[in-house]
This record gives C-alpha cells, sequence and structure tokens, in this order.
C-alpha cells in the first residue's frame, strides 16, 4: 500500500533534474537573500501554510468531540501525528526525485482541499478519514521548507538564508 501511495504522489510531480542542488552555489548574504523572490515565495507560503494548520489543530478537537467524544478526539489527535510521520518518512523518500516547489503546492492543495469535507460533511468516517489525508500532509509541510532552502540556496548558505526565512515570517 505505502509503495502505491508514495508511486502515486511522485507521479503528480516531474522528477528534479539530475544533481539539482548538488553543485556548490556562492554564499548567500541576508541582503541578498531578502532581495530575492526566491525567499519570499518559501517564508510566505509556508508561513500562511503553517498558520493554516495551526487553526485547524486549535480546533480539532472541539470538531471531533461531538462526534468521537473526548476519547475518540484524543485519538484522532493522535493517530494525526502517527499520519504525519508516515508523511515525512514518503518525503525522505522521494525528495531526491522529484521537483519540491510543485510537490510542496501539491500538499498544500491537498490539505486544504480536505479541509471542506471535515467541515461539511458531518459523520466519524468523513471526519477520520479527511483528517488521516490532513496529517499526512502536515508531516510534509514543516520538512519541506528547509529542503527548499538547502535545494536552492546552497549547503553554504542555509543557516543564513533559513535564518531569514524564519525571521521575516515570524
Amino acid at each position: 500500500m505505502a509503495r502505491s501511495v508514495s508511486t502515486a504522489w511522485a507521479d503528480l510531480v516531474p522528477a528534479a533534474e539530475a544533481g539539482a542542488g548538488a553543485a556548490a552555489a556562492p554564499a548567500w548574504t541576508r541582503a541578498q537573500a531578502l532581495r530575492s523572490l526566491a525567499l519570499w515565495s518559501v517564508a510566505v507560503g509556508f508561513a500562511l501554510g503553517l498558520i493554516a494548520q495551526v487553526g485547524f489543530f486549535t480546533h480539532q478537537v472541539k470538531l471531533a468531540e461531538p462526534v468521537l467524544g473526548a476519547t475518540g478526539a484524543g485519538w484522532l489527535v493522535g493517530l494525526t501525528g502517527l499520519t504525519g510521520l508516515l508523511g515525512r518518512l514518503l518525503l525522505a523518500w522521494v525528495a531526491d526525485r522529484i521537483e519540491l516547489r510543485r510537490y510542496a503546492a501539491a500538499t498544500f492543495a491537498t490539505q486544504a482541499l480536505a479541509l471542506g469535507p471535515i467541515v461539511l460533511v458531518p459523520g466519524a468516517p468523513v471526519l477520520v478519514g479527511m483528517t488521516f489525508v490532513y496529517g499526512f500532509c502536515l508531516g510534509q509541510i514543516a520538512t519541506l521548507s528547509p529542503i527548499i532552502v538547502r535545494r536552492e540556496f546552497g549547503a553554504a548558505s542555509f543557516g543564513t538564508v533559513y535564518g531569514v526565512a524564519g525571521t521575516v515570517t515570524s
């Protein structure tokens, strides 16, 4: 099952060019990074995505408790974390073979599409199923941003650029 799911996700985006990000890139300064559209698109895009995630998780128990009871809501939160771990494992498996920005966009879109049924379609099966889809994506979102920064700005600039990205979106 995991192979078919990962194959489906990997097929969503074209494979990354061989050696992408492998060449030694010149070091970026903070000023250069702040003037870069690449930095702002990663920083703002992921900040908005993480805001949506925090919003969902803030209300997850309140959404689940009337349907699943207090114990069921607790289990759902825990299992959401487990599906997040599975999402990270998938990302680790495919990250070097895909175009990460497109993959991130597909992951954000999947998360957004999972929220609709959670809110609009009452019932435990939809709530649990879409929460697992959401959780699967959540595990990848927090990990994608630093991978994209590392790939696009190089290892020598990672600390500086990722630090700037974190600072401007905090």
